[in-house]
């Protein structure tokens, strides 16, 4: 069926009206993050992969990773104070000087010494740069009508940037025959690029950091407990599906090809829908994520008895889909309530519950006998327990006489009898 121009044209007319309604800063910030993200994901899927190609065991590998998460956790900390000191801009620069100097260590390293050097380089920069950004995000994200639509949109630059620049980093993986040197000279050609549009916000439209907000404090509401719970039980699952599960399907088929296509697969689903998750309501939040916890951890489960190529490579697409149900929900909670009084201490918090749920599974999984099938389950029981969490709190909100402590756009128990 064709479209009618009137049609067309409320599209783009609204397209119009809607990149108008933005803060300029917004679209630098974003333009900023694509470079940065392309960069980062033109190599970083194949991480793992080419570090068993040099040499290192499974054990040192997931010894990587270990290191890595457990210092990205107090170094969140020394990332909150250096942006509440010398503002965002300057975090994020000195964070992406550490990522061209993990880059430079990763295209030689050789030995597990240099291995441990570059996992405090990966945590420092992850550590800076994330707080930093997401600072930034939260203050530019004020309204909470257009919160989920606004990170629908975040999902949307992540995602496109996340496709382009693994289709790139797959060529030049192939072609080069896992040269490192190759893939890292474009890598830190783009982080170089995406420092252009960041130089260029004129305000960054936040509150004026605030002091340190304790846990006490900052966890006294429920919502913010859940969301965190929630929070760090997908980052199980997402650490699972991006680091370990390319590591066992490389194993199986023993080409780079196989992780090179995988890399490509992962955001193509979660791209399109995007967009389409952004205008969610937001009473239905709990029930998306409810549903799309329950289907991630069904394909968990199919993955221990099912190694077929086909299922698995079609599996990757339906995961890139579901874990939407989760992340756009859940972080427009979260990007909602950080972006009121505390942006800087949500950031912090947000961070360092993500790499501490992290940190646990791969200090478990490296003193595992069996890695592969131990990761998947535990990533299947993590997303029952994230669907258990949200539909318990969902049943508790609806019993709350007081219209404050229910969600907004969910009626109490009291005002919709």
């Amino acid at each position: 069926m064709r479209t009618s121009p009137i049609t067309t044209l409320g599209f783009f007319h609204k397209l119009e009206e809607f990149g108008e309604s933005r803060p300029r800063d917004f679209w630098r910030f974003e333009g900023s993050l694509w470079f940065h993200t392309f960069a980062w994901s033109v190599i970083s899927f194949f991480i793992p992969i080419l570090l068993l190609n040099n040499g290192f065991s499974i054990s040192e590998v997931i010894l990587f990773y270990v290191i890595y998460h457990g210092v990205n956790v107090p170094m969140n900390n020394v990332a909150r104070w250096l942006t509440k000191h010398h503002g965002p801009k300057l975090v994020m620069l000195a964070a992406t000087f550490f990522a061209i100097l993990f880059f430079l260590l990763y295209a030689s390293v050789g030995s597990w010494q240099e291995l441990i050097v570059l996992a405090i380089l990966f945590a420092i920069y992850d550590a800076l740069y994330y707080v930093a950004a997401i600072y930034i995000f939260m203050g530019q994200t004020k309204d909470p009508e257009n919160s989920t639509e606004n990170t629908g949109i975040l999902y949307l630059v992540i995602r496109s940037a996340s496709l382009a620049g693994p289709i790139l980093g797959s060529l030049l993986v192939i072609l080069s025959d896992g040269n490192r040197w190759v893939s890292v000279g474009v890598v830190i050609t783009f982080f170089i690029v995406s420092l252009i549009p960041l130089f260029k916000l004129s305000k960054i439209d936040a509150v004026e950091p605030e002091d340190f907000v304790p846990p006490k404090q900052f966890f006294k509401d429920p919502r913010e407990i859940k969301n965190h719970i929630s929070l760090a039980l997908y980052k199980i699952h997402e650490a699972v599906e991006t680091i370990i599960l390319p590591v066992y399907i490389y194993l199986i088929f023993r080409e780079l090809e196989s992780v090179a296509f995988l890399a490509i697969l992962i955001p193509i689903a979660s791209l399109i829908f995007s967009y389409t998750a952004s205008h969610m309501k937001r009473g239905q939040r709990e029930k998306v994520i409810i549903v799309g916890s329950g289907l991630l951890a069904l394909v968990w489960l199919l993955r221990i008895w099912i190694d077929d190529p086909f299922f698995m490579y079609g599996s990757v697409v339906a995961t890139g889909l579901f874990a939407l149900f989760i992340m756009v929900p859940l972080d427009a909670n979260m990007f909602k309530r950080g972006s009121g009084a505390w942006p800087l201490s949500a950031s912090l918090y947000r961070n360092s519950v993500s790499m501490g749920s992290k940190f646990f599974l791969f200090a478990f999984l490296f003193f595992a006998i069996e890695v592969f099938h131990v990761s998947f389950m535990i990533a299947a029981s993590s997303l029952i327990l994230l669907g258990l969490t949200n539909y318990f709190y969902y049943l508790w909100r609806r019993q709350q006489p007081d219209p404050q402590t229910s969600t907004v756009g969910l009626p109490s128990k009291k005002l919709s009898s």
